[in-house]
């Protein structure tokens, strides 16, 4: 070995003496195992998502973080992890860094929501953590027809636990409980309604909404939804009678005129009161058209009866607002005898006329007054003049 080689080795140790001094090892951040195994109720492959939580103030709003979206979750913290997918016993294991996550069990890119998330902090329980799992949810399809099957939609619907008095939320057809859903179902065109995430259990469903020209519904329906299955609960509907009446508002002192514009609101005989009757949630109301007739249509059978809400005007002049309601039933025949049931209106008297004062009577024709007064007169004199007479006599 030559000089120049025990130099160039002395040259390396020298450098890698100098490394070692000026750049210090940097150890490689110790890792912790942590096992998801839920033995309780093993789900096959789902996978975790494990999010490392910088600040701790979320630890104090679990809530809230469990309503955030798989996007949110990432921008507000960028470091997370995913275990590899379960097995048939629900078991997966990772090696994350020394830290705390906030935990959630994913299928197919969306949340699970048969697992409840949770936090884990490592190392102190980095040994086995049995995630506990929330009530297995199932759905519940309503499906709404008549009596001959065919669909019908736009029927509202509310769901309620078994003897509860709120009704339940849904965002896009998903129980939710966030506060930001509806509450009202409605049918869609094939007469169907599909609500997912329900906790397993007795609900009751009540029709709030029903089809105009069908029965609603009196009760409230029981139906039972299980975990991991599709209920299906048909409502029939059954089809209202319905039937119409024809009307004639007319002048009281000449009934050959009729009026136009006289407004009615029609009032069912409902649970022993007459209550106004609603289409779409709003008051069912008609007006008297040219000549005075009007009608009514597609009222179930039943008594009814109208009530003015708005007088009519002829040539300028209002008529009185009638004050008794005007009582009608709807039958089978009701409508098609072609029956009109006349509604006569008053006229609202003229202002207030001031009686004119008679003629002066003409000068030459004494009032009644002085006339008595001259006959009373004549009378005295003739009196007067027979007296004297008598006393001339006996005076003789």
């Amino acid at each position: 070995m030559n000089h120049r080689d025990i130099g160039t080795i002395l040259l390396t140790v020298v450098v890698i003496i100098m490394s070692w001094i000026s750049f210090p090892q940097v150890e490689a951040a110790e890792s912790y195992q942590l096992i998801i195994h839920d033995s309780d109720n093993p789900i096959a492959d789902i996978h975790y998502t494990l999010w490392q939580v910088d600040d701790l103030s979320y630890l104090d709003q679990q809530e809230l973080m469990n309503n955030f979206s798989l996007a949110e979750l990432d921008a507000l913290f960028p470091s997370h992890y995913d275990t590899d997918k379960t097995n048939s016993q629900g078991y997966t294991e990772i090696s994350l860094p020394a830290g705390i996550y906030y935990v959630r069990a994913l299928s197919k890119n969306q949340f699970n929501e048969n697992i409840q998330p949770f936090f884990a902090e490592l190392p102190s329980n980095h040994q086995r953590i049995n995630p506990k799992s929330t009530q297995m949810n199932g759905s519940l399809k309503i499906i709404k027809q008549n009596q001959a099957g065919q669909p019908l939609a736009d029927v509202g619907f509310e769901l309620y636990y078994q003897n509860g008095l709120t009704p339940l939320l849904f965002n896009s057809g998903k129980f939710t409980t966030d506060g930001k859903g509806s509450s009202l179902l409605q049918t869609d065109e094939k007469g169907e309604i599909y609500l997912e995430y329900l906790p397993a259990g007795q609900y009751e469903l009540k029709e709030i909404k029903p089809l105009t020209g069908y029965r609603p519904l009196a009760a409230t329906i029981k139906v039972t939804v299980n975990s991991l299955e599709t209920t299906e609960l048909v409502v029939y509907n059954e089809a209202v009678e319905l039937g119409g009446y024809h009307f004639r508002k007319v002048d009281a002192k000449d009934p050959t005129v009729g009026l136009v514009g006289a407004v009615f609101e029609v009032q069912q005989w409902v649970d022993y009161q007459y209550q106004t009757y609603r289409i779409d949630s709003k008051p069912y109301t008609v007006q008297s058209a040219e000549n005075g007739y009007f009608e009514v249509q597609n009222l179930p059978y039943g008594k009814y009866q109208l009530v003015e809400i708005e007088a009519p005007i002829l040539d300028g002049e209002r008529y009185h607002l009638s004050t008794e309601p005007i009582p009608f039933e709807i039958t089978a025949e009701s409508f098609y005898n072609k029956t009109v049931m006349v509604i006569l209106n008053h006229r609202e008297p003229n202002e207030t006329t001031i009686p004119e004062k008679p003629n002066k009577p003409n000068k030459f024709l004494p009032e009644t007054g002085e006339a008595t007064n001259r006959i009373l007169s004549v009378i005295a004199i003739l009196i007067l003049g027979f007296g004297l007479l008598l006393l001339r006599k006996k005076g003789k």
